[in-house]
């Protein structure tokens, strides 16, 4: 099980499953996103993003 988690995150399936709640400027200039279970499962299709691997991303409950 926690092997498909593994998997899951590797492709992205976790960022489909979410939405933006809100967006804030923060310091420096920072975007601070937060997100929020995807409603409905109607587009899996992630918008357009400026992600980047190794940039610092907290996920918060």
């Amino acid at each position: 099980m926690e092997r498909e988690a593994e998997l899951e995150k590797t492709r992205g399936v976790y960022l489909l499953k979410l939405q933006i709640a809100s967006q804030h400027t923060g310091i420096y200039g920072r975007l601070l996103v937060v997100s929020e279970p995807r409603k409905s499962i109607g587009s899996s299709v992630l918008p357009s993003n400026t992600f980047e691997l190794a940039k610092p991303l907290q996920l918060l409950k």
